[in-house]
């Protein structure tokens, strides 16, 4: 199994010495329209309870932004009884969570290097890694990610807004997951939430890992990374950065 990354020969990090490091925004609107996906990072449930008991953890859970611009519209809400633990509703509302911007890094997953060759076209070129390597590539990645936002804020750049100006109080956590292709909508009626209770709490923590069926080719194992001013998380404001490929290139 390898990790294959389709690239143009000039930004091949052997001749460019560096690796570009994408965003949940830029995605969102790219001039490369094979890869473009106007709603990474989206979510959407319909609700539609009626005389539904749910839990007031999950109800709590469910309008909560979970680190996302949340946009709510409620038809109707009625809480008809409680006993401490769930609540008695007639629920019917349709949410969005838009995630908030993250720096990500998305690379094709195969069998075979050339399994990988066809998926992207308009590429003259590509690299690879073995897959076994996965955890010395996120390794790397998440130190010279670090390295260079704190070159960058050093030298007067804003990335993540005017008051978050001090290098020394810049961490990042980074952390890899096979996308999830699936509907980014979810109808959730009586027959569901019960069944899917389970399910909804962790979902918040993959909506950035989502992406449609039509994508499902792209075979896309992504890198987030994580970044924290003083220990609270905070959010790229710039799209994308180019950051040295020491560390990586000696995996190829």
């Amino acid at each position: 199994m390898y990790l294959v990354k389709s690239c143009n020969k000039k930004h091949h990090p052997n001749t460019s010495g560096t690796i570009r490091i994408g965003s949940l925004t830029e995605y969102r609107d790219l001039e490369n329209k094979q890869v473009e996906d106007r709603e990474e990072g989206f979510y959407r449930i319909n609700f539609d309870l009626k005389d539904k008991w749910i839990s007031i953890d999950l109800f709590n859970h469910l309008n909560n932004s979970h680190l996302s611009h949340f946009r709510g519209y409620v038809k109707s809400l009625s809480m008809k009884g409680g006993d401490g633990a769930s609540v008695l509703v007639d629920y019917q509302a349709n949410y969005e969570w838009v995630n908030l911007n993250r720096f990500i890094f998305c690379i094709t997953k195969a069998e075979r290097v050339e399994d990988a060759q066809d998926i992207f076209s308009g590429y003259d070129d590509s690299w690879s890694v073995d897959y076994k390597k996965i955890a010395w590539m996120k390794k790397a990645m998440e130190k010279n990610v670090l390295q260079k936002v704190k070159e960058l804020i050093s030298s007067g750049e804003m990335i993540f807004g005017s008051g978050y100006n001090n290098p020394s109080k810049i961490t990042v956590r980074s952390y890899t997951q096979d996308i999830i292709y699936q509907t980014r909508d979810l109808y959730l009626g009586n027959k569901d939430i019960h069944a899917m209770s389970e399910t909804l709490i962790s979902l918040f923590e993959n909506v950035k890992f989502i992406k449609p069926v039509e994508f499902k080719k792209e075979k896309e194992v992504r890198f987030v990374f994580d970044f924290f001013y003083d220990g609270d998380i905070v959010f790229p404001q710039v799209n994308s950065l180019i950051v040295p490929a020491a560390g990586i290139t000696e995996l190829f």
